[in-house]
């Protein structure tokens, strides 16, 4: 089925048909320029839908089901998943120490930081100190040898777990894909390498590669992202504003987001993939075992962060990290109970004398939240336990237009209690929202 008008194409079921119309209303309105939608609700793909268009000037080319985008921070949870098989394999353990794998990173008080720690951003390691200017912007490119030895050797900005937790927004998968490459004994593999054998392969029918496991020839189908306004100076910002533009730039090295295939810049850690192939992602966790147990999944979604614990880098707002390195709950996003996944999204940076800060979430379909909708979910069928708790898998990728950035967001919610029948949606108009 395809709407040459408003270009949405794909399926819904009977009942789910309001979701379609909701989707369509969101590129009448100009609220975005392409993305596809992925739902499945008691183990069935229910919603599959894409819309919009690949190029923003022209609007010649469809945004379609084969279109790859680039996620940002939601590869997280696809990180999260791959230490979950190295944990189920007993290649790994949540609580060893991370030094016990990685000799090297127990430099600078580093030696008791444990698995866990680092996985749920209480490691302290959220930049990279490089004072003697060793770091050039080519280390950022296929090669991470140079800046994951700065990071084994630095001192971490709190103290280890007691000191509270930050998120490490792209220090982050420069040491999980150490980690990895430490613990697969056999082929010492990257994380894009692992990802791609061992969960998109064995899933079937999924892509979803890290930047510098993509195909040169799938590069044409990687729709540009259209990145958020420029960064504000570093010149009369607080203290925290200026070490959040160095995390968030990779000290200066990274001047503006990574905006398509073709640009190499975080390329060991950025992935690229659709809102499909992630939802089956997440499907293969909570309605099936062929990647993990159920025992390993409840040892990977298990809370690491103390009640209502402010984020030291994300403005101190409360957020909620397990020990397997999934987002929780509000975290993930709010009013939607027990819930696990990881967003993506692209902030601005600016003075604090500014009158307006702005955000440039990225777009999402999960529940009442930045960017969303509300969705049914309700299961009696889920993996994590044999009981009545409900179960969805709620997956988008996006291009966002010029008053917002782009890219993808992924969740996957559990709640015991929250029941909304389909046609309730219509109660929320807007999937897109600021």
């Amino acid at each position: 089925m395809f709407d040459e008008e408003y270009t949405v194409s794909g399926h819904c079921a009977v009942s789910w048909e309001v979701i379609r119309d909701l989707f369509r209303q969101n590129f009448i309105d100009h609220l975005d320029i392409g993305a596809t939608l992925c739902i499945y609700y008691q183990e069935k793909c229910v919603v599959d839908l894409a819309g919009g268009w690949f190029d923003f000037e022209n609007h010649t080319r469809p945004y379609t089901h084969d279109t790859l985008q680039m996620i940002y921070s939601t590869g997280k949870g696809v990180m999260a998943t791959a230490l979950a098989l190295c944990v189920q394999r007993g290649l790994l353990d949540y609580e060893e120490r991370i030094a016990t794998y990685w000799p090297e990173f127990g430099q600078n008080g580093k030696k008791n930081v444990k698995v866990k720690d680092l996985l749920s951003h209480r490691a302290g390691l959220v930049v990279i100190d490089d004072d003697d200017g060793l770091l050039k912007v080519e280390d950022t490119l296929d090669d991470p040898t140079k800046i994951t030895h700065l990071l084994a050797k630095q001192k971490p900005y709190w103290e280890p777990d007691v000191g509270g937790h930050g998120y490490h927004a792209l220090t982050f998968g420069y040491l999980v894909s150490e980690l990895i490459r430490r613990v697969d004994f056999v082929k010492h593999r990257s994380m894009g390498q692992f990802i791609q054998e061992e969960i998109a392969q064995a899933i079937g029918d999924c892509e979803y590669f890290v930047g510098n496991c993509l195909p040169d020839q799938y590069q044409i189908r990687v729709s540009p992202c259209i990145p958020p306004r420029k960064t504000a100076s570093v010149e009369n910002q607080s203290e925290l504003s200026q070490l959040q533009t160095r995390i968030f730039t990779l000290n200066g090295l990274i001047p503006s987001s990574p905006i398509n295939g073709k640009d190499k810049h975080l390329s060991p850690i950025n992935g690229f993939t659709n809102a499909r192939s992630l939802a089956r992602i997440y499907a293969s966790l909570l309605f099936t075992e062929s990647l993990i147990t159920s025992k390993t999944l409840a040892k990977a979604i298990l809370n690491n962060t103390p009640e209502n614990e402010p984020d030291q880098i994300l403005s101190h707002m409360t957020t909620k990290f397990s020990q397997g390195g999934y987002m929780l709950d509000s975290t993930v996003v709010k009013d939607f109970g027990k819930c696990f996944g990881h967003w993506g999204k692209i902030e601005r940076l600016q003075h604090e004398n500014e009158e307006k800060k702005e955000q440039y979430p990225i777009y999402i379909i999960t529940s009442q939240s930045q960017n969303s909708i509300k969705l049914p979910i309700s299961t009696n069928n889920n993996k994590i336990n044999n009981t009545n708790q409900s179960a969805a898998i709620l997956s988008s990728t996006t291009k966002i237009n010029e008053y917002r950035s782009s890219s993808s967001r992924m969740e996957i919610a559990l709640d015991p209690t929250f029941k909304i029948h389909p046609y309730h949606l219509c109660s929320f108009k807007r999937i897109v929202e600021l």
